[in-house]
């Protein structure tokens, strides 16, 4: 895909940066974390990859958003990601 990939690591990074934050502002932490992000000056591609990495129309998308948003459903949809009782996680 022709990309940075220490960008893309950094886009890993801090997607979820603003579950940190997210008990003391109002909104979704992917909103959070990229409107964060951007106060600290970071690029715009890092801070579009974390407001969308949640986001279903990926259309006008940077690269770095598309390849967030399918490493986290990649994540996110692996045994034991969620909270789980022993007794599922065993049995599956």
């Amino acid at each position: 895909m022709g990309l940075n990939v220490k960008k893309a690591k950094r886009c890993g990074l801090l997607h979820d940066v603003g579950k940190a934050d997210d008990q003391e502002a109002e909104g979704h932490h992917s909103e959070i974390g990229a409107d964060l992000c951007s106060r600290y000056q970071e690029s715009s591609e890092v801070v579009e990859a974390i407001r969308l990495h949640h986001e279903e129309d990926l259309n006008n998308a940077t690269p770095y958003a598309v390849v967030l948003y399918a490493a986290n459903s990649l994540s996110s949809n692996r045994p034991g990601a969620r909270k789980e009782v022993l007794e599922t996680y065993v049995k599956r």
